[in-house]
This record gives structure tokens, sequence and C-alpha cells, in this order.
């Protein structure tokens, strides 16, 4: 084991006292006690540091798992237990340092990646003790970083470790963003922890890289069936049975996460009808900000009152998922294209409508109207590159088109009314069904082409059934 010298030869008074004063809370409380006292070894402060963190208490875990390291220098369980909780506060670079010299801990060989790495990051001489988390994002790629990483995912995967196995992988990603292993170890990872709804987005971006894997097609096919998606399922069992006809996956569930998804299994209906869960809708989503867009607006629904500015702030962000996944799914691929017309950077969802359609509908007011500017349309060229037709675009102009003029409205403080609001919950969660399918038929190539029957009942929008085309 190598012992690490990074620590100043005197602790601050600060890290001291801050250290101090936490055992003395801790030993008051009944679930943390009975770790004070086993605090003489390294694997007290293994013990004490993951409970904290995995309570959320993550400045009190990094108090103790800095003050493990400094008596314990080649615990690379800590250092692993610190990066987790510095990449909660979205601290890259650190997070990505903790990584190496945990691994320096075990394997003393990889020096030399280290020593490599280490100038890049805003540490010079990295001191545990006074490192705290500050928001940081790694700006450069290290292909021999990412593979050292990617390594030690590995072996926490297969020692069933996945908390620690997901932390490896996210930044061996960071490290080589084109690295669709990693994308698809990550993905089981989290899939293995339980953590379903996160695994999508990471499936869908590594199958972007890589779309002929047919593990990462039958994950995310799990993923969907679990969450009430079957037919989505089924057209990525499909697809990784095509790229190989011996692929077993789609009839074996994975083991670590059978009890997970028997629990799950039977509420897949009621999950799938209950279309303001967030997790159901968010799962849908690819980017977090459009997650975390889609949970305030739910939490807002929950807790509203007569009160309009609830109603604006949840159209607002509403329409802010819709802004962000259209510009994630589609738009991005044709940043030259929008910039001879528009700002890329600061596209609109009023832009986005004209960009891919030429005419639409109110699905509140059911009046159709003609748009100006047909020059701009960039409707075939999307269609071609995403393997699909062009009416799931007309649904989408026409769903932005529906819901520009209420958050306008709101905007303005002018009144939104129940029905409005619950029209562009359902209308959002159609347009992120179909920027799935987008997705999916970017993926295989056009046999993935969905049609969606659409209904109106009382001015609001749902999905009765989807399923394959001829």
């Amino acid at each position: 084991m190598k012992s690490l010298n990074i620590f100043d030869s005197v602790s601050s008074k600060w890290q001291e006292s801050s250290y101090n004063s936490l055992l003395k809370q801790l030993s008051t409380e009944v679930e943390y006690e009975k770790f004070i006292d086993l605090l003489n070894k390294k694997s007290g402060f293994v013990a004490l540091s993951r409970k904290l963190f995995f309570r959320k208490r993550l400045s009190e875990s990094i108090i103790i798992a800095r003050n493990g390291i400094e008596k314990f220098s080649d615990a690379g369980e800590l250092y692993v237990i610190l990066a987790l909780c510095f990449f909660e506060f979205e601290d890259e670079q650190s997070a990505s340092l903790l990584l190496l010299f945990a691994s320096l801990t075990w394997e003393n060989g990889k020096k030399a990646v280290i020593d490599e790495q280490i100038p890049q990051f805003a540490i010079s001489v990295p001191k545990i003790a006074t490192l705290h988390p500050s928001k940081s994002r790694l700006t450069t790629e290290n292909d021999d970083t990412a593979k050292l990483l990617y390594n030690w995912g590995v072996f926490f995967s297969e020692e069933g470790q996945y908390e620690y196995a997901k932390i490896f992988y996210e930044i061996a990603i960071l490290n080589s963003k084109e690295d669709w292993k990693s994308h698809a170890n990550l993905g089981s990872a989290l899939l293995n922890n339980g953590d379903v709804f996160e695994s999508i987005p990471v499936l869908f971006k590594g199958l972007e890289i890589f779309p002929e894997d047919d593990k990462m097609l039958s994950y995310l096919g799990y993923a969907f069936d679990i969450t009430g998606y079957s037919v989505f399922a089924n057209i990525c069992f499909d697809a990784a049975k095509r790229v190989s006809p011996s692929n077993s996956y789609p009839k074996t569930i994975l083991k670590e996460f059978e009890t997970y998804y028997k629990f799950i299994h039977g509420k897949r209906d009621q999950l799938s009808i209950s279309f303001i869960n967030p997790n159901v809708l968010g799962c849908l989503a690819i980017e977090k900000e459009s997650k975390d867009s889609i949970i305030a607006a739910y939490n807002l629904l929950l807790n509203k009152t007569e009160n309009a500015a609830f109603d604006k702030n949840i159209i607002v962000n509403l329409a802010n998922v819709l802004e962000i996944e259209l510009k994630s799914t589609i738009f991005r691929h044709f940043k030259d294209e929008i910039n001879a017309q528009y700002n890329y950077d600061k596209l609109t969802l009023g832009n986005m409508m004209y960009l891919i359609v030429s005419s639409v509908t109110n699905y509140i007011s059911e009046e159709t109207s003609n748009l100006r500017r047909p020059n701009s349309l960039l409707k075939t060229k999307i269609s071609e590159h995403m393997y699909s037709d062009e009416s799931g675009l007309d649904i989408i102009g026409s769903i932005i088109n529906t819901m520009l003029p209420i958050r306008n409205r709101g905007a303005h403080g002018q009144l939104i009314n129940a029905t409005e609001v619950e029209s562009c919950f359902e209308l959002t969660k159609m347009c992120l069904l179909l920027l799935t399918t987008l997705r999916l038929n970017k993926i295989t190539e056009g046999k993935a082409n969905i049609k969606l029957d659409l209904h109106k009942k009382n001015y609001a929008f749902y999905i009765s059934h989807w399923f394959p085309s001829e």
C-alpha cells in the first residue's frame, strides 16, 4: 500500500475543532454513537463516512473522511467517499483527483498516470485536510486516466459495490466523453443500484456513440420496461436481437435488481397513467435540468393554492423542459444552419417552432394558422437525420404553439386556468414521448418508428396507446 504525503505538517485548528465538534454531536445520536468507538481503525472511519454520505450529510462525511485519511493515508476507500461527496457538489476536478489518489493507494505502478494529471488541477500540491468542494469542470480529457478509472469501475461492479463503480465510470466519461464502454457499464451499475430513471440518459448517450452494442440496448429496454413504456422496451430488445441474434439479455432479468423489478412491475399501469408523477415523466427526459424542472413543476402543482404565481411557474418550468430537450435531442445537430439565421446559444421555443413547421394547430382553441418564414424550415433535414417521418415534428410544433401563449400570458401577469395547466402537463409528456421516439429512431436507423394515438377530453390530452407502425 502506498502512503501519500498530502497533508500539511500541522492540521489547522479549524479542522480539528470541526472534527471534535462533529464527534460530540454524533455521540448524542443513537444511529451514529456506536461508530465513535471504532474511529481508532481504518474501517471505522470508512463505515461512519459512508453512512453519513448515504444519509446525505455530505459536509459531515467529508470531515470524517478527511480525518480518517490523515490517520490512515493508505485508506483508498476514504478517497472514494470524498470523491462521491465532492461530485455531489459538482466539483469534478477534485473528484477526479481524489479517485486518482485512491487508485494510487491500491496500485503503486499507476503513479506515473497520477503525476501526469496533477498539473491540470487547480491545486498544484493537494492538501486533503484543507480541500473544500468548489464547483468545477474537467476541461481536458485524458484517455490514460479514463482507462485507469474504467478498470476500477469494472472491479467495483464485479464486487457488487455499485455506488463506488458509478463514480469511477462518471469520472472516466468526463475524461473520455466518447468512451461508450464507460457509458454502458455506468448504465448497468445504475440499474443494479436501483437508479433506473438515471440510467436512461446515460444509455441513450452511450448508444449515440455506439448504437451496435446489444448490452446497452438491452439495459435500456429493461429501464423502459420497469417504468411502464413496454413498446419502447420491446423496440430496444428487438434492436439488440438484430445486432446480436444470440443475445439472451431480453429474456433474463439482471439478478441484482430482480427484487426491485418485481416490486414495481405490478404497478406499471398505474405509474404509466399517472402522467404527473415526476419520476415517470422525468424518465423520458435526457438532461438533468429538465428533470429538475419537472420535479419543480410537480411540487408546485402539489402545493399550489389559488395563486397565479404558482400556475405561471408551473408553465415556465414545463416550457423550460421542452426548450432543453428539443435542443439536446434535435437542434444541437444543426448548429451551423441555425446560426445562419439565429443565435444557437439563445435559441427560443418560438425559434424552434419556426425551424420545424410551416403551419400549426392550437390544441386548446383548435385554431390552425400558417407561419411565416417558410425558407427557415429544417424539417426535412431533421427527419432524414433522425430517420423519422415528419408527422411527429408537426405535433411538436403544435405543442409549442399551444403552450407559448399560455406561458406568455402568465409572464405578463394574466390568469392561467386549471385546464390549461393540466393540458400543458399532458402536452409536455406528449412531446417527451415524441422525442424518445426520435432518439430510438436515430439509434435503430428508422426501425423504431412509432405512431402515437392522441385523444382529446375536456381539453386535456392523454396518450391512449402507442404502437409500432407497419
